[in-house]
């Protein structure tokens, strides 16, 4: 048992290591709630009123990777006042996402922390309007508001992405 706890904590330290030196040339947005750090080349695009009225706070892009990129990948957050807790938070949401995300299939899924405090993450694919979609989503919990993290590419790309993904949510400072 304790050499499986100094492997764990040896494996997640070299993980910090790598984040770090990562995002170390990174830009970083920050406003009066978030601080998020994220590869040059991404921009902070303009939120649509009515994706404002379902709590979308922010929303980053990485742009056009050519003329025929029909998707760019990006990531928003979205904050909810409920009186759960974040366990009960996390079981409600796979929930939802299971009776209507189409060809559901679950990468992973469990708790880490960063500075901001602990968070839940899934990683997953599904269908949207035909287009195979990746997703990596975060939830944090600060007070009696959640804050959720989501990443989105298309599947095809997931993988050239992930590491960035993964590296940004670890960036990312609730104030």
């Amino acid at each position: 048992m304790f050499y499986r706890l100094i492997l764990l904590i040896t494996h997640y330290s070299l993980f910090l290591l790598s984040v770090s030196s990562q995002t170390e040339s990174w830009k970083k947005l920050e406003n009066d709630s978030y601080q998020i750090s994220c590869p040059q080349g991404w921009f902070e695009a303009e939120v649509a009123e009515e994706y404002k009225a379902f709590g979308v706070q922010f929303l980053l892009s990485s742009g056009a990777e050519n003329k025929k990129d029909d998707f760019y990948e990006n990531a928003n957050i979205v904050t909810e006042k409920a009186p759960l807790t974040l366990q009960k938070y996390a079981a409600a949401g796979l929930d939802i996402l299971e009776k209507s995300a189409k060809k559901l299939k679950m990468m992973s899924s469990g708790f880490s922390s960063n500075s901001t405090g602990e968070y839940y993450f899934q990683e997953y694919t599904s269908d949207l309007d035909g287009k195979m979609m990746y997703a990596y989503q975060c939830v944090w919990k600060k007070e009696e508001t959640f804050y959720v993290l989501t990443f989105t590419s298309v599947k095809k790309k997931y993988k050239k992405y992930q590491k960035d993904f993964k590296a940004m949510a670890t960036t990312l400072v609730i104030k």
